[in-house]
């Protein structure tokens, strides 16, 4: 949506509010104090002297903020940056974000939460980042914005500037740089950093799951590197891709909570050619291959998938409860508010948890997007079903926690799994919009000249490649599962 519109960047401004609100009063638990002792605690509060553990909290409240005051600032001021409404949407940008921030604080004296002068001065600082990012740099933005509404061209180098700085951002966060020796000493003897592997990889399933994750999260950026220029070098490609790596794989070894493994390098220059080559692929054949092939190994692959989402939640973690256990444990110890259980884990598991779930379920915006390509159900208008069908494999899922103390379903996972498989699903869509007809085009075409005048009478359809593969998937899945019900303790003693 354009931000120019104001009405958009009040909407988008108003619901970053609610979520800075929201996540900063979490659990929502009081203490019994009055009016009058909240006060006297808060005119008592001090700077604390912070650790390691304790700078990644400290940078996100600079972080929620950015995004605060910017937005503010698009709202008040509009697409203007001189005259009146300029001069207006500064100070009142100031006063809404900082009595925000002061409002919070003071809030937070009646729940057992710290509140110290730290956190209203790294509130103080994302707000005027916000403002000087908005006052800088808030017309590129919209501009860059607007270029991606187009469509075309446009639309495909806008995608580039937006995914890649997303996704550097995504890589260092949450930017808790090392700042002294004796940290840097801590760091380089921590199971974080392996030369192939790291030892806090975990198990082999998380750790093939996170590889997995860091080779098809920059394959975006190498389709649409691919789609904006089609005779870029592989070779290149590779070299650009490891280079970046690098350089996000030395930053992670000055980040106090970042995990550096060489693997990393070499896993996302392949994804980024792995990118490449698929947009390679769509240019030469067109969208509709890729859909018929998802839809071909998707009953094949339904199995494995169930399985390895059971697995990386946990489920056969430990020895499984009767269902009159897992029962008073849903009426006990389960938590229904949002985002609760994220806010007892670190910056850093938080937002990896929410990464993770959101990609788990996008494999379900995949399906639904290919059974919609070359239909009369145009990929476009169907989120709500999309959402839907994530959120309705994520409950069972959630609820197969109850059986496996001490995990527990966080039903907050049904809204981030109906969000991902949304987000999977308006991104196939846009990427058939934007290649689809050029493609099919040349596809049309050269498929005309290589077409025959008649076909041979004797000739007999092609034995399909993917069936037989397909079936060997689905026994070893079930040979698997097989095998992990006979050996696997169900209930525990």
């Amino acid at each position: 949506m354009p931000i120019r519109n104001r009405h958009h960047a009040f909407l988008a401004f108003f619901a970053w509010l609610i979520f800075v609100v929201y996540g900063s009063l979490l659990p929502f638990e009081l203490r019994g104090i009055s009016l009058s002792e909240a006060i006297d605690t808060f005119s008592r509060i001090r700077f604390l002297d912070l650790g390691i553990v304790s700078r990644a909290d400290w940078i996100a409240n600079i972080l929620l903020y950015i995004p605060l005051a910017f937005l503010a600032c698009s709202w008040i001021g509009g697409d203007s940056h001189r005259g009146p409404l300029k001069a207006l949407a500064v100070p009142a940008t100031l006063l809404i974000c900082i009595g925000t921030a002061v409002a919070v604080e003071f809030t937070q004296t009646f729940a057992p939460r710290t509140v110290s002068l730290n956190d209203l001065l790294a509130e103080s600082i994302g707000t005027f980042l916000g403002i000087a990012i908005w006052s800088f740099y808030g017309t590129p933005i919209r501009k860059l914005l607007d270029a991606f509404a187009e469509g075309g061209r446009a639309s495909i180098y806008a995608a580039i500037s937006i995914y890649g700085i997303a996704y550097i951002l995504l890589a260092l966060f949450p930017y808790d740089f090392i700042i002294s020796l004796d940290e840097l000493k801590w760091k380089l003897s921590s199971d974080h950093l392996g030369w192939i592997l790291a030892g806090s990889c975990g198990s082999w399933l998380r750790c093939g799951a996170q590889m997995l994750g860091e080779f098809l999260a920059i394959m975006p950026l190498g389709l649409l590197l691919s789609l904006a220029n089609r005779r870029l070098s592989l070779t290149r490609v590779f070299v650009v891709g490891a280079g970046l790596s690098l350089f996000l794989e030395l930053c992670q070894i000055l980040l106090a909570s970042g995990v550096s493994q060489g693997a990393s390098i070499l896993l996302r220059a392949g994804g980024l050619v792995g990118g490449v080559m698929l947009g390679r692929f769509l240019h030469q054949q067109g969208i509709g291959p890729i859909a018929k092939l998802t839809r071909r190994f998707a009953l094949f692959l339904a199995l494995p998938y169930l399985i390895a989402v059971a697995a990386l939640n946990s489920w056969f973690g430990s020895p499984w409860v009767d269902i009159g256990s897992a029962a008073d444990r849903l009426l006990s110890d389960v938590t229904f508010l949002p985002f609760y259980y994220h806010y007892f884990s670190t910056e850093t598991h938080a937002v990896a948890s929410l990464l993770a779930q959101f990609t788990m379920y996008a494999p379900i915006g995949i399906l639904i997007w290919a059974r919609d390509v070359g239909t009369e159900r145009s990929p476009s208008r169907h989120f709500g079903v999309v959402g839907m069908a994530a959120a309705m494999l994520a409950l069972p899922i959630e609820l197969g926690k109850l059986f496996v103390p001490p995990q527990h379903p966080d039903f907050t996972n049904l809204l981030i799994a109906a969000s991902g498989a949304m987000f999977a699903y308006w991104l196939a869509g846009w990427i058939t919009s934007t290649v689809s007809d050029e493609t099919q085009i040349k596809a049309a075409a050269d498929s005309a000249q290589r077409t025959p005048d008649a076909p041979h009478s004797g000739s007999t359809s092609p034995r399909d490649p993917a069936r037989p593969l397909g079936v060997l998937l689905s026994l070893a899945a079930l040979a698997a599962l097989g095998l992990g019900i006979v050996s696997y303790p169900l209930y525990g003693t």
